[in-house]
Order: structure tokens, then C-alpha cells, then sequence
């Protein structure tokens, strides 16, 4: 077996190494295979006390949570760049990155394809990016996989803050227990428990394009903030009609 340089410093580890160790357990065979990338049979030449300091000498690294934002990467040829606007996302990217979000830490990688996305135009220090689309992007996880994971967590950051922008201004929706809001809310009040638990919000782009399929595109390109205003405008409406039925 030929000699491996091995960096456990927080700084040079990427994603890809991370979410393997991570689904490794506590398995030293599979943890010293994410982090060096040997084969098995390699790995088992290895005497135990060398495996036993690299994967510790590794998770002491990953204890040092290091952030460093960049707004463009490179990756195999492809100028990767963050979504410019979080606060203006379509429903449909809200969708799925609250999906892979749950997911820890192994759709890191799909999250990440949708904030960063290959840069298509460059004036002076504005960009775009493009379009987002599952069946297009969510190719580029082997890129992802290898971002550096202090520029992850960076990005992180981003979209973790403006979660709970959202969650705080459209608190009808988002807030813990809706199904318990007003007493005699009943079908409406009971949506964001309903959906968030069980339908994950597939109800809303139904009933909103109509039960038609060939809307639900239209209804996942619209900005995030204007379904939720949507839905937190249909909530008070129909709370204020039954209030006047009672």
C-alpha cells in the first residue's frame, strides 16, 4: 500500500468526508474509509492504535466549526454561485430545502445544489444563477460533495436565518400545534399541523392550481413569501367567517 498524506484539519475537509463519516457509526473501518478514502482490505493492514488516532485526531477537528463565506466556487470546471436573494426563493426551492434539511446530514449535498447553482451572467458585482430545477440540479450533488465544509457552513447559516425570518413572520403557518390554534378553526387552523406532519404541503399546491397537475408548476415558481402570505390571508378569512357564524 503505497503512503496517503491525511489532513484532519478543519479547514481542507469536505462535505462528501464528512456526511460518510458521519453515516460510518462507529464503525473504525468505514470511518478511516471516509476520511482517507483507502479500500477495506488496505484499511485492515492498518494497526488499530493508527486507526484509533486518525479518526480521533478527525473528530477533534470537526470540533473547531470553522465558517468562510464564498459567494462563487469552482468546482470541475463549473463557477458555482449562492443564490443572490434567499429572501425571494420560489416555493418550490423552499419545498425542497426544507425536505433535505430534515434529512441531516445526508441530503447536505442536495441542499447545497440549490444554493449554489451555476452562475449564468456577470455585471460589475451583480449575478444570476440558474433557474432552479430538481431534475437538473440535484446532478450536481458529486460537485457538492466536494465544497470545503466551513464554506457549507457558511451558506448554512444563510439559509438557516432566513428559515426563521419566515417562521417569524408568517407564524400562523409555521408555529408548533396549529392544529390547536382557535377553538372552532376547525378545517383551517389544522392545515399547518396537517400538512407539516403528514401531507408535507403537497395539499397546498393541490388545492391551489385547482387540483389540476399541469398548474402545480405555476404554483412552485412562485415566491415562497407569496404563498405563505396566501395561506396566512385564507387562514384569517376563514377564521373571520366563522366567527360570524358563531
Amino acid at each position: 500500500m503505497s503512503e496517503k498524506i491525511i489532513s484532519t484539519k478543519y479547514s481542507d475537509q469536505t462535505l462528501g468526508t464528512y456526511v460518510d463519516f458521519l453515516n460510518a457509526g462507529t464503525d473504525s473501518i468505514s470511518q478511516i474509509q471516509a476520511i482517507t478514502g483507502l479500500k477495506r482490505d488496505d484499511i485492515r493492514k492498518i494497526d488499530m492504535a493508527t486507526v484509533e488516532k486518525i479518526v480521533a485526531s478527525y473528530s477533534n477537528g470537526l470540533r473547531q466549526d470553522e465558517k468562510v463565506f464564498k459567494q462563487f466556487i469552482d468546482i470541475d470546471g463549473v463557477k458555482f454561485g449562492f443564490h443572490p436573494n434567499l429572501k425571494s426563493m420560489t416555493f418550490g426551492e423552499w419545498l425542497d430545502l426544507s425536505e433535505f434539511s430534515k434529512n441531516f446530514p445526508n441530503q447536505l449535498p442536495e441542499l447545497m445544489c440549490i444554493l449554489y447553482r451555476p452562475v449564468t451572467a456577470e455585471i460589475n458585482l451583480q449575478y444570476k444563477i440558474e433557474e432552479y430545477d430538481s431534475d437538473v440540479h440535484l446532478k450536481y450533488v458529486p460537485q457538492m460533495r466536494k465544497l470545503n465544509l466551513a464554506n457549507v457552513n457558511a451558506a448554512l447559516l444563510f439559509f438557516f436565518d432566513t428559515q426563521k425570518r419566515f417562521s417569524e413572520q408568517y407564524t400562523r403557518i409555521f408555529r408548533e400545534g396549529a392544529g390547536d390554534a382557535e377553538e372552532g378553526d376547525n378545517s383551517v387552523s389544522r392545515r399547518g399541523e396537517t400538512l407539516a406532519s403528514v401531507y408535507q404541503w403537497w395539499h397546498v399546491i393541490e388545492e391551489m392550481a385547482e387540483r389540476d397537475v399541469t398548474k402545480f408548476d405555476a404554483i412552485t415558481n412562485q415566491r415562497a413569501t407569496t404563498i405563505f402570505t396566501h395561506l396566512t390571508y385564507a387562514m384569517d378569512y376563514a377564521n373571520s367567517m366563522q366567527q360570524k357564524l358563531t
